[in-house]
């Protein structure tokens, strides 16, 4: 598990690109049902390619979506208005 520590500070440096991306850009458009966080992540997903902090970005958004679901039931959607599944 040598590389588990880089994964790690990948994540937490993603995270911090990721909080910067959305402040720095504050009418980021979002996809209705994935919000901001999971519009990021899909769009890193696809054009990310071989860039490792492209990827580190994805997985922090991913991984904020998915907190934001689970503890909310929601993902911020467009406009301020949250977008609920069901």
């Amino acid at each position: 598990m040598g590389r588990r520590p880089n994964a790690i500070i990948g994540a937490a440096i993603g995270g911090a690109a990721y909080g910067f991306v959305v402040k720095s850009f504050p009418q980021l458009p979002s996809m209705p049902l994935l919000g901001k966080s999971g519009t990021v992540a899909c769009i890193c997903y696809f054009v990310g390619g071989r860039s490792p902090l492209i990827r580190d970005i994805g997985i922090a958004a991913a991984s904020i979506a998915g907190y934001t679901l689970a503890t909310q039931g929601k993902i911020e959607g467009d406009s301020d208005e949250l977008y609920a599944e069901g």
